[in-house]
């Protein structure tokens, strides 16, 4: 067993988030307040869909395998279970329907390119709400 679609997974974490980012971008008080948060968030979101595939990464590193406290096989079949795999942004069901379908490596591709995509719509709006920031102080405060 190997840690299977990690860019796919990490990418329909980050999308929910970023959806939801996107969805409050239009509100006065998410721009000034919670802006700022939103992309450590998103990527948070990324790592959390992740989590059901972390005790095989780790214990696929040779000089932590030995040293973890847990069964790797029962943890990992654990994690993916149908309630506790679909907690880390339904982990599980997606595992499900990749393993009966043969889109593994397109999921794959297009999470890589998804995850470019949003980081650069997150790196582009953080920029240019701190510059509208920034000149709207200068602007009122001459």
């Amino acid at each position: 067993m190997d840690v299977a679609h990690p860019a796919g997974h990490f990418s329909l974490g980050m999308g929910a988030a970023f959806l939801t980012a996107c969805a409050l971008l239009p509100f006065k008080t998410f721009r000034e307040i919670l802006m700022p948060y939103s992309p450590p968030f998103i990527i948070f979101c990324g790592c959390w869909a992740l989590i059901p595939d972390l005790p095989l990464a780790l214990c696929s590193i040779p000089s932590l395998g030995k040293w973890m406290p847990w069964d790797k096989e029962s943890t990992h079949h654990w994690l993916h279970g149908p309630i506790i795999g679909n907690i880390f942004f339904m982990h599980a069901y997606i595992d499900k329907i990749l393993d009966r379908t043969m889109i593994q490596e397109s999921f794959e591709i297009l999470g890589l390119i998804a995850i470019v995509f949003m980081f650069s719509v997150i790196i582009g709006c953080w920029t240019v709400l701190s510059v509208r920031k920034r000149y709207s102080k200068e602007i009122n405060n001459p």
